[in-house]
């Protein structure tokens, strides 16, 4: 492990983090708030990088094993970095690293009781980190500092989630930029049609940057709900389903044409899901709790792209509808949106990965002289990526059961703790119980707090490159 260039690399990291928090003293400034946590976490952030430039040295190659370190090791100090500034708010620093993780991540869970005391500035920074952790923390920094471009192909490789073809690495580099451009038009957007639907520019801006992060915060201690405006709910749900779709989708259609875009399987695969979700649902409802069948359409349209998307707004309290519905909701959550995007969850890529290779497997043990050739309409998979899929999938159930015993041993009713697992660990937020879509974390014991900070990482990072921080022989200098 090359230790020196470790610091080399958390240092720009810090820099570059350090400046993303003017906006909001800015912002403090401009309305007569308390400046002093956006100042103090910017000189902290100094500190840190001149110890981390003096100590560190530039390398021009990356290995696999140093990308995943200082990708991991960067999501864990900007997390630690950014819990600062909840601190001078009267939140304790668990609370605040839970609130700084979760605004990273995209998860959106709150531990704040009352969002709508806090200043503007604080308000701004919250929906900023999700902005910032949407892509990924090294995608946002590499397309904002070319200087950050030399030897980081194997840390967009370790933040990037889901699969990635071995004919996308060589260009990976290359779509960070394309990447960049796509997000922050799509936000732009968003907080255009948000303006015309009614909320102001601060407010508009806010929740453009939860919509594209998938991520979930809110100005409004009752979410989306508090608006009671239905164009504006379609709206969102709109760009939530938009944001959930890999980004890269976008630039080719954009260089090939927009006819491409239905030729993805992913894109298929995702809208088709969110389709029957929300069909279903809607039916079950109008059968079981009675709700007007249009008005349930609306209602669970919008969950379900709330869910699949793993953004976490919130409309209806989706915990009071029937069993069925609940359980389509935990569905949507656990596999989530498209790899590429900045949803969470398990991803629809992997999903489809997975069922057509089970069909391979079950053709084979009928057939021995069945060749196994994975393969979507534009892509082609080898036995490798199989084989990755059903590791990950292996992973992150074992990983969902481990969190979910977690929670139990702390006292947490099972249903609430299956929930809580599933939330965490696809970074969508609101579970179920008294964790629903219209509580929040504050209640959690202390075990289950520092739990989901691991849990929401471990789901960001999609598990590997923050468990193997935990293997001793990763920082030896030889293997590897």
């Amino acid at each position: 492990m090359n230790i020196e260039m470790l610091f080399f690399m958390l240092a720009r990291l810090l820099f570059a983090s350090g400046l993303a928090l003017i906006p909001s003293l800015i912002l403090a400034f401009f309305y007569n708030e308390q400046s002093t946590p956006y100042f103090i976490t910017i000189c902290i952030s100094l500190l840190l990088f001149l110890f981390f430039y003096q100590n560190g040295r530039e390398s021009e190659e990356i290995s696999t094993r140093e990308g995943m370190a200082v990708t991991s090791l960067g999501w864990i100090v900007i997390s630690l970095l950014y819990a600062i500034p909840y601190t001078f708010f009267s939140i304790s620093f668990l609370d605040s690293l839970i609130e700084s993780i979760s605004g990273l991540t995209g998860t959106g869970a709150t531990i704040i009781n009352n969002v709508e005391a806090m200043p503007q500035s604080l308000l701004f920074f919250r929906s900023m980190t999700h902005w910032i952790g949407g892509l990924g923390i090294i995608v946002f920094f590499i397309a904002l500092f070319p200087q950050f471009q030399k030897g980081t192909a194997r840390m967009l490789y370790t933040e990037s989630s889901g699969p990635v073809s071995s004919t996308a690495m060589p260009r990976i580099k290359e779509m960070t930029k394309a990447l960049f451009i796509v997000y922050t038009i799509i936000t732009l957007l968003a907080t255009a049609v948000y303006m015309v639907l009614g909320l102001d520019f601060l407010t508009a801006l806010n929740h453009a940057f939860s919509t594209t992060a998938t991520g979930g915060f809110s100005t409004n201690n009752g979410s989306i709900a508090e608006f009671k405006n239905p164009m504006l709910e379609t709206a969102i749900a709109i760009f939530m389903a938009i944001s959930a779709i890999n980004f890269s989708v976008y630039v080719i259609a954009w260089k090939k044409g927009w006819k491409t875009i239905f030729k993805d399987a992913e894109f298929k695969g995702y809208f088709g899901m969110l389709a029957f979700g929300t069909l279903i649902t809607a039916i079950n409802l109008n059968m079981q709790a009675d709700i007007p069948f249009m008005q349930a359409l609306h209602d669970t349209f919008f969950t379900a792209s709330s869910l699949s998307s793993t953004t976490g707004f919130v409309t209806v309290d989706f915990d009071t509808w029937p069993t069925f519905s609940k359980w389509i909701c935990l569905m949507l959550m656990f596999v989530g949106g498209s790899g590429g995007s900045t949803s969470g969850g398990f991803k629809i890529i992997r999903l489809i990965i997975l069922l057509k290779g089970v069909y391979a497997l079950i053709r084979y043990k009928l057939n021995p002289k069945f060749t196994m050739h994975l393969h979507t309409d534009t892509e082609n998979y080898d036995n490798t990526v199989l084989l990755d899929v059903f590791r990950y999938f292996f992973v992150y159930s074992v990983l969902c059961v481990i969190f979910i015993l977690i929670f139990l041993f702390d006292g947490i009713a099972t249903r609430d703790a299956l929930g809580l697992s599933i939330a965490t660990m696809s970074d969508t937020g609101p579970a179920f119980g008294q964790f629903g879509p219209t509580m929040n974390y504050a209640a959690l014991p202390t075990l289950s707090k520092i739990a989901i900070c691991f849990s929401m990482l471990i789901g960001r990072l999609e598990a590997f490159p923050l468990i193997i921080l935990f293997y001793p022989t990763f920082w030896r200098k030889s293997g590897w």
